[in-house]
This record gives structure tokens, sequence and C-alpha cells, in this order.
């Protein structure tokens, strides 16, 4: 079920039913005993339970005094902002209409009998799941009812010569209508149920290996398939990765590529996987729990990532480094598990056959349930004298009925309390008729019927459905309730606590003491895979040196040789901020100083010092020279021949956050230590002390309090608005007895 997720509230929960609770039942009070009352709405003992129970499936103290009073207090400040949301009519907004019909179609769908789905088709799905089919196929599209017998005949004679021997993979090239055909001659690989529409999947699981199957019809026109292997599912694998963002053109490709293969020979040389993961690893999400993924079957990620994963065999076992269109991958293996039992994933298998195209076959038999159920009937004389009127006009859609017909007023049909009129009838082929080439005015007229008449039946089934289903009545209950709460909370809390700049700024002065920043450091922090190199960074930052970045000297006289110039300075701009660059020439180049000074102006690289000098005599002197003081200048200027040779940061860091390294001092000073087999450098320039936080800097936290501020005071003036009185005595009864 598709929903907005911000909409998924304490009041909106899915897919969990009411239980019984674990004490004798002659202890509650009856569903229907009013339990409290808010202004003139009377909230059942019933009502109440239903969500109680819903949200509280795991908690031991339900129906214990603390408990209950708690959650009753929230019930009865959820139902007076309903109310008020009622009061100023937002449940008669269009858009609030056509959303919450919308989730009444969706939430209706469990209970209705033509998505229930029967045993044998639960089970022939978790048989195929056991096994993956290895196919190709090749498809001729359908294009409009009178393409349907020349498509058949075209793919008949496909099939005719792929029979007779040619190479399958050549007529899906020169035949197919699959788009990718093409690139992969109608190659699918290995698939299992429900990863292809359901025809489809039949004839593969039904054609043995090597063989061609019978010509298919699916909603994408007519197939024929070749059938390659068909071997065990080889289940879901779990597995560790090492990821580096792809880069954002080919020489940082290949700086990125260099990067992860020394990474994968100190992974080989027995480096810890952890330790590197978090030093080198861009998926943030994972980098702090060994990269850990979870698990996942065929299908379900890129092929080259897929690919690698199922080829590790042992628990622990490391990947060579690979790419996908989103960077490089470096895998472990943490473990491999089987398809589950068919017990364990019956519901599931449920919920995908019911969505599944499957679930038609059973459609019609399930209507003629209905039909008995409900006791339905139709006048076969109207309906034949209605057949009698289709003609070709109907084919056309443009058959009109005499709407002062004797027979306006007769009862056509019959369901249960609801009977459908001739006129109703004629009303619905007026409105759904279309232009309907290939069928006869009568054929046409039969498929017309019966959409009426499972449309009628199917209908009366879903408006009966709050009479036989209670847990449904309060379902939707429950969620047209919790669409007004979402929609009047935005209107008088949360949007208003974003657009009263003024009165979020007031009570940010009025609590500034709540948010406060613990004791921080302001350093830099260095480490490197060799001891000298920390030698080096301490010795130039004690004497204060710029790294050297770019030192070039060039032609002056020949403008088309700077175009490397600006591509290097671009590279190096994205990789460096705060560079020092000076571009100096004599008289004979100045016209290409002009070139380089207008280029970098234009792309608002560096601020540049240009130089000219009047020396004549030297006429190669145009040169280019770049220097920082930054952290990452010290990174670029070591990573030149390995990756991983330093990594360096700086800011300010908060006691205790990850990138904090262990062995650091919290005090002022420069320390030297080894850590996870990295040397470092660290230098504590400051510790500040606690104080309070800018408005800027709590802003998430100020405004979710500024939230709860302005919700308890709204509250405080409902229950002005609304008077609530609880059935004290029906509560009681509700209490466990210990």
């Amino acid at each position: 079920m598709l929903m907005r997720a911000e909409k998924i509230t304490l009041w909106i929960t899915i897919g969990l039913l009411c239980f019984q609770s674990a004490f004798s039942q002659k202890q509650m009070p009856a569903d229907d005993a009013i339990l409290f009352k808010a202004g003139n709405e009377n909230v059942t003992v019933g009502e109440f339970r239903y969500v109680y129970e819903k949200n509280n499936l795991q908690n031991d103290s339900l129906y214990l005094k603390p408990d209950l009073d708690t959650y009753l207090n929230l019930y009865i400040h959820f139902k007076l902002k309903v109310m008020e949301a009622k009061a100023m009519g937002m449940d008669t907004i269009p858009a609030f209409i056509q959303e919450f019909e919308t989730y009444r179609k969706q939430l209706a769908r469990p209970y209705l009998t033509e998505t229930k789905v029967s045993e044998d088709l639960i089970k022939e799905a978790y048989e195929r799941m056991l096994y993956q089919i290895d196919a190709s196929h090749i498809l001729i599209q359908i294009k409009d009812a009178s393409d349907t017998l020349e498509a058949y005949h075209l793919i008949n004679e496909i099939k005719r010569r792929a029979m007779q021997g040619e190479n399958f993979e050549t007529l899906a090239r020169q035949y197919s209508q699959d788009p990718s055909a093409s690139q992969n001659g109608g190659r699918l690989g290995y698939f299992s149920a429900f990863q292809m529409v359901y025809p489809f999947e039949s004839a593969a699981f039904k054609t043995n290996v090597n063989n061609i199957s019978e010509i298919i019809k699916t909603r994408f026109g007519y197939h024929i398939l070749k059938v390659h292997d068909k071997r065990p599912n080889p289940g879901q694998v779990q597995v560790a990765h090492i990821y580096l963002r792809q880069g954002n053109d080919p020489s940082a490709e290949a700086v990125i590529e260099k990067k992860a293969r020394q990474i994968f020979e100190k992974l080989s040389s027995g480096d810890s996987w952890d330790a590197i993961c978090l030093q080198f690893s861009e998926d943030q999400r994972t980098k702090n729990q060994g990269g850990v993924l979870p698990f996942f079957g065929t299908g379900e990620m890129p092929q080259p990532f897929e690919d690698a994963a199922m080829q590790l065999t042992s628990p622990g076992e490391i990947s060579q480094p690979f790419n996908t269109q989103y960077g490089w991958h470096i895998l472990k293996l943490i473990s491999k598990k089987p398809v589950d039992t068919f017990e364990n994933l019956r519901e599931t298998l449920v919920q995908q056959v019911s969505r599944d195209t499957r679930a038609q076959q059973g459609k019609r038999h399930s209507i003629e349930n209905l039909k008995k159920e409900y006791g339905f009937r139709v006048d076969e004389n109207l309906k034949n004298l209605f057949r009698n009127l289709a003609d070709t006009t109907l084919s056309e859609g443009k058959w009109q009925w005499n709407s002062q017909s004797d027979n306006k007023l007769e009862i056509f049909m019959r369901i249960g309390d609801q009977t459908l009129s001739a006129y109703d009838f004629a009303t619905f082929i007026e409105k759904n008729q279309r232009k309907r080439a290939g069928l006869s005015p009568q054929q046409y007229f039969d498929n017309l019927y019966e959409r009426f008449e499972e449309e009628t039946i199917l209908s009366y089934e879903e408006k009966m459905l709050e009479v036989n289903h209670k847990d449904y009545k309060y379902l939707i209950q429950e969620y047209k309730n919790g669409l007004l709460l979402f929609d009047v909370m935005e209107k008088m809390v949360w949007g208003k606590s974003m657009a009263d700049t003024t009165g979020l700024k007031q009570f940010y002065e009025d609590h500034k003491n709540n948010y406060r920043w613990n004791t921080r450091a302001r350093a830099r922090i260095f480490h490197a895979a060799e001891p000298e190199i920390i030698d080096e960074i301490e010795e130039k930052l004690k004497l204060g040196d710029e790294i050297n970045l770019i030192d070039l000297k060039i032609d002056g006289y020949k403008i088309d040789d700077l175009g490397s110039v600006i591509d290097t300075l671009i590279s190096l701009r994205q990789k460096v901020d705060d560079i020092s660059l000076i571009i100096a020439g004599n008289v004979h180049s100045s016209e290409s100083i002009r070139y380089l000074q207008q280029k970098i102006d234009s792309l608002r690289l560096y601020d540049v010092v240009f130089e000219v000098s009047l020396d004549e005599n030297n006429k190669n002197s145009l040169s280019v020279s770049g220097k920082s003081k930054s952290i990452k200048a010290f990174e670029h200027f070591y990573n030149r021949t390995s990756a991983l040779t330093l990594h360096a940061s700086e800011g300010v860091y908060e006691k205790e956050v990850s990138e904090w390294p262990g062995h650091a001092p919290w005090q002022e000073g420069l320390y030297r230590f080894i850590e996870n087999d990295r040397y470092y450098l660290v230098i504590v320039d400051t510790i500040e002390p606690p104080t309070n936080k800018r408005l800027n800097e709590a802003r998430g936290r100020v405004i979710s309090d500024y939230q709860q501020f302005l919700e308890n005071r709204w509250l405080k003036e409902l229950k002005q608005k609304y008077t609530v009185k609880i059935n004290k005595r029906t509560v009681s009864k509700m209490y466990k007895k210990i």
C-alpha cells in the first residue's frame, strides 16, 4: 500500500489486527459501552480497545492501571484534535475526500473476496521460488486489436524456424520487439517466481531445459522463450562492503580504482576489515558497523554486485575490487541462507499472490460465490432486450438508448437489498462504450454486461464490509481520523512553528539554557601509513611552511597549450581549497597571462596574483605556482602515489564522537600515537568550555520543543471548548487484575 510516510503516526499502524487480551474477557465491558464523551461525540469501549490493543501488542503492562490511564489520556487528546479538524471543515475539502477514498479502497482490498487467493496458487508460487530459470525470449508486440492476427502469425513463424534449429539469439536480435534484445539477444538471465508476469513465468517453469515454449500471450504481446538452465535458488546472501563513490570525471575514476586496489592489498595483508572500513568506506550508513548490509537475493542488487556476492563461498572471504554504476566496492561474505520454509513465508506469499495477475484466475469463481451469498438476480428478458438493441453504433462507441422507454424504471438487477433499473444499465453502457474493432455488437455487449455485473457485485460487497467486519469498520475510522489529525496538526502546530519566526526566537530566548554544547576541542587530526610522514607534517606545521601543489613552467607564446593548465587548476580546486596561486611572466607572455586571467575569473576558481616583469631575456618565463596551508593540501600532496598514505581532517569535535581518536588526550597540545596500525598526529588548538548553542546551531531541537509548546497550549484551548466526561466505572472494569 502506498501512503505518505509522514502520515504514519501512533494512530496509523498498518497490518496489525486486534488480539484477545491475556485475561478473561468476562472482566471486559461490552464493546458498545460508552467509555467517554467528548463534546457531543461518544467513544465506545470497542473503538478504544481496537486502537489500544493494536498499538500495544508487545506491552507487558497492557490494561494495568498506569498504562491504561496514560493511553486513555493520549486518546482523548487525539479525539479532541480530530473533532476540531471536523469543526474546521477539513473533512469536507475535496482534496481530503479524494485522498481518503483512495485509502479506503486500498484498505478494503484484503477483505474483498476477489483478493482472497487459493491455496493452490500459494503452494505453486512457493515451489517455483525454490528454483531459478535462465531463459531468453522473443517478443512481438500487439499495438491494437487489428494487429493481433498478424502478430500471432509472425511469432508462430519465428517459433517454427527456432524449432527447426535456427539460432535463437540471432532470431531475437532480428525480430524481437523487446528494446533490449538488440544488445542481449533476448537473454533475461536467472529469475524466479514473481519476477516476471504470471503467464510468462508459468511458461518458463513448464518448459524443459534447452526446449522452446509454446506461444505465450501477455499484456506486452506474444512471446516464445527458450530455457537454458534450471537451478536451485541460492537463497539470500549477506555481505559487508567498503564503498568508494563514483568519480565525477575519468581522471577521478582512475584514482578511485587505484585506491580500491590499495585497500584490497591492505586487507589481503591481514589488516582489520572493520578498521579499514571505518577509515575509508564512503557509505556513511554502514561504515561504523563494519559495512554490513541486509540480506538480499537475486534481482535485488546491480548485477555486478550480485554476481560478486553470490560467488563468495566461505564466511569472511573477501572479493576483488569491482565497480558498478555507483562506484567501486569490496565485499566480505557474512552469511548465506537458503529459501525460507513454506510456513514462514506463507503470509508474504499470500500478499504477493493477491497482488499478482495469477489471482485473476480465481476472480470469476469468487464472483459466482458472491452471487449466491447475496442472492443476485438479473431479469433475463430485459437483458435479452438490450442485447437485441446492440447494433453497429455500439461497436463504434455511439450507442444511445431511448430514455423515454417504458422499460426505464423496470428492475434490471437485484443484489441483497439493492436494486438497479434498466436505466442504470443503459447509462452504464453509454458512459463506458468505446470504439471496438474486431468484435460484433453482441460480443461487445456481452463484455460490457459482464463488466457491469462484476462492478455491481464487488461494489455491494465493499458496501457491506463495515457490517460484516467490525475490525474493518474501526480501521476505516482510524485512517480517516489519522488523515484529519495530520492535516490539523500541520495547520495548528507544525506549519505554525515554521512560519512563526518571531515566536520561535522568543521561545529560544526563554529556554536557551536547554540547548548547550558539551566541552569541545578545536583540533587537527592526521593519520598516516608511515611515521616518517607524520615527522614531516609536524615539522612543516611548526615552521608554518606551505605545501607546493603546482609548479609549472610554460612557453609563454603558445596560448593553445594552456587548456591543460586550466584542466589541472579545475581538478585541483575540487580537492583543495584555500590555494594561493601566482601566475607570472614577462612582456612576451602577457597575452597568455590575460588569457589565463579571463578563464580563471570566468570559472571563479581562485583569487590569483598575476605578475608581469620587464625581463625580455627569459622568453619561456610564464610560470604557474600554487601553495596552501590547508589540511586538504597535506592530504593531496602525500596521496599522490597512494590514496591511503594520509588522512587529514580539522574541525570542532565534541567529546565522545566517533571521529575522535581513542588515544588522543582531551587537552590542548600536540600528541603522537599509534591506533589501528596507523600513525597519528593530533593537534588540539583549544578546549572550548560548555556554552549555549546559538539558535542556528540548535534549530532542529528548538523547533521540536516549540512545536510541543504550541501543541500543549492548543490542547488547553480544546479542553475548554469541548467538555470531556469519562465513565470512570467503565474504565475501572477494564483494569487488569493482578
